[in-house]
């Protein structure tokens, strides 16, 4: 139940957004992730105080960002993958390490793809 609800919520994303600077690792994830919502772009932005308007994903390793601290909530472990998506495809994926980002996405895509073929 729940993957069906997430694939469907993926598919209302219009714009997967990243940080300006972002890693190579950053920018592929957010591409693959553009497989789960047909039409939606890739876009770099400068903070996320619009968060909540779009969708975006993002590493917190060495990240100054004010903006993405705002996102998160308190008490995060060290190693963490934080999601947060509303109905409309609004929210952000944040991870504290590149690998984790890129193994979550990868993970998120071959459980959606296997649940789409079962």
């Amino acid at each position: 139940m729940c993957r069906m609800v997430l694939s469907g919520i993926l598919k209302e994303v219009s714009t997967i957004s990243i940080l300006c600077g972002s890693s190579e690792v950053v920018r592929t994830a957010a591409e693959l992730l553009r497989q789960t919502a047909p039409g939606s772009e890739v876009d770099s932005v400068e903070d996320l105080s619009g968060t909540g308007k779009f969708f975006f994903i993002a590493v917190w390793q060495n990240s100054h960002n004010e903006s993405l601290k705002k996102f998160l909530p308190p008490g995060l472990p060290d190693q963490f993958i934080y999601l947060k998506i509303d109905k409309t495809g609004n929210g952000g994926l944040v991870a504290s390490h590149p690998y984790y980002l890129h193994g979550f996405v990868q993970y998120l895509l071959s459980d959606l793809i296997n649940s789409d073929g079962a």
